[in-house]
């Protein structure tokens, strides 16, 4: 097993306000950008400055090992 540090992902588990860019993709999996204290950042576009807020209180965080690692 390599010795590489596990990805974060934020996992959206619910939407608190129907009205936020995440309110249809409950269950998708974004990577975490960064974390804040009251919402986080996550990356949603194919570039590393493309991404949006979430709440806190709406996703869980995940770990997932890079691609083709065990």
């Amino acid at each position: 097993m390599s010795k590489r540090a596990l990805s974060k992902y934020a996992l959206v588990e619910r939407c608190s306000n129907e009205t936020y860019w995440y309110a249809d993709k409950i269950g998708q999996v974004f990577p975490l950008v960064s974390y804040g204290e009251i919402e986080s950042y996550v990356k949603t576009g194919d570039s590393y400055n493309t991404g949006n807020y979430i709440q806190n209180e709406d996703w869980d965080l995940i770990y997932n090992r890079p691609e083709g690692e065990e």
